[in-house]
């Protein structure tokens, strides 16, 4: 995991990112319950703190921080410490999993999706919320957060690029949504949630295995 480094080191001022900025936290989360299935056992992979899961009624969680898997811990989830590329869990664990601003984070991709394919009953779900590099506010949200400890070393990725990466593992009955649709400076209350992708910098893919 490039750049995981940061994450041990910091973990207390990554979580205190969404105290600092509720509206962000708040319109991610509220695109995430957009497309959200309902789910028996689900995991979100690159879980750190937690504040992902936990409001989405998550329980497990696995991240390749110790320092993030043991504040995840005291919130109540059941963590392991594991790689998104090797996932210690046995074929069809799951009914659901969720990766939220983590694809920008692993070393191979591909590989991770393989993983949560590998992981993921049929039927299943999985949903990603991430950054969309095709989206038009891309260059003012380089700009924002070029010097953050955390996004230094990170490799962000389109809609239209996962997309791919997911047919190709077999995933299907694509839906999408988007948020953000300003720049981050500018939000000062929860941003309304659209269907589709290509105008919002986040967005939430949903798929089905």
């Amino acid at each position: 995991m490039p750049g995981l480094d940061p994450f041990d080191r910091h973990a207390e001022q990554y979580d205190a990112w969404f105290e600092r900025h509720p509206h962000l936290y708040a319109s991610e989360l509220r695109a995430l319950r957009a497309l959200m299935p309902r789910s028996t056992l689900g995991i979100e992979i690159g879980v750190g703190t937690g504040r992902f899961a936990l409001p989405l009624g998550i329980h497990w969680g696995a991240d390749a921080s110790v320092r993030m898997l043991e504040m995840a811990k005291a919130r109540g989830l059941k963590s392991v410490s594991a790689r998104a590329e090797v996932l210690p869990f046995k074929a069809s664990r799951f009914d659901l999993v969720l990766f939220v601003t983590t694809l920008c984070f692993l070393e191979d991709v591909e590989t991770a999706l393989g993983e949560a394919n590998r992981v993921l009953r049929c039927p299943g779900t999985i949903l990603i919320g991430m950054f969309d590099r095709d989206s038009p506010l891309w260059s003012s949200f380089i700009r924002e957060i070029r010097e953050s400890i955390f996004f230094r070393e990170a490799r962000f990725y389109s809609v239209e690029l996962v997309t791919s990466l997911m047919r190709r593992l077999g995933f299907n009955q694509f839906e999408y949504c988007q948020t953000l649709g300003r720049p981050l400076i500018e939000i000062r209350k929860v941003e309304p949630v659209e269907k589709g992708y290509g105008e919002g910098l986040f967005a939430v893919i949903k798929a089905s295995k």
